[in-house]
């Protein structure tokens, strides 16, 4: 927007997308804070029991055992391993401590990209490997600014508001956030042709394993 006022510009972690960010943070803990089947949520406490296990199943793929997935991409977890009952059970799970049936299905949907009712990518899902985090982002409840962000600026609430919301309602609140970009925090344009023009130089980076900006 503002192409001359710097001459160089480190981006760390860029949360540019705003209304989809704070959508997509809505929508992962509507997931894992299912009202409508019975026993489906998963507590926080198994994330850790799972990150052991994708990264013990993933690590490798690069010909290097050092405990970090290089490519998350490339990692696609058997997460049956996890399961109870399961017939090829990780060595980190035991009848306490694993996934029912239908906490499967929650899970299988966390790792599934964020997309609307008619199949277009609203926001792409959290990375195999970043599950050490999930216990303060993917918990049941919205994480930092995100029903506030729905609540006051784009809903425009005057008085204290606790968001309450089904993904119905967040598809559509997220369409409203693109379309009057509430606050100008959306910076998704990608004509920086004139910043580039004067010499302008952009050293951008993002971690794998960041549990929320995917």
């Amino acid at each position: 927007m503002y192409p001359e006022d710097f001459d160089g510009i480190v981006a760390g972690a860029p949360a540019q997308w705003w209304p989809h960010l704070n959508g997509f943070t809505v929508h992962i803990n509507l997931l894992n804070a299912n009202a409508t089947t019975p026993g489906a949520v998963i507590p926080t406490s198994f994330f850790t029991t799972l990150n052991q296990e994708v990264v013990a199943q993933c690590d490798k793929l690069d010909g290097v055992a050092d405990g970090i997935i290089t490519n998350p991409r490339k990692c696609k977890p058997d997460l049956t391993r996890v399961a109870c009952g399961s017939t090829n059970s990780s060595p980190y799970v035991n009848a306490s401590n694993c996934l029912s049936d239908s906490q499967l299905v929650t899970l299988k949907a966390i790792y599934t990209n964020w997309t609307s009712s008619n199949g277009e990518l609203l926001f792409p899902t959290v990375e195999p490997g970043s599950e050490f985090g999930w216990s303060q982002t993917v918990n049941g409840i919205p994480y930092g600014p995100a029903p506030d962000f729905f609540s006051y600026q784009v809903l425009n609430k005057t008085s204290v508001q606790t968001l309450q919301i089904n993904e119905t309602e967040l598809q559509r609140l997220t369409a409203i956030a693109d379309t009057t970009d509430p606050g100008h925090s959306n910076a998704i344009d990608p004509n920086l042709k004139p910043f580039f023009k004067r010499g302008g130089k952009l050293l951008q980076y993002h971690g794998f394993a960041d549990p929320l900006i995917s």
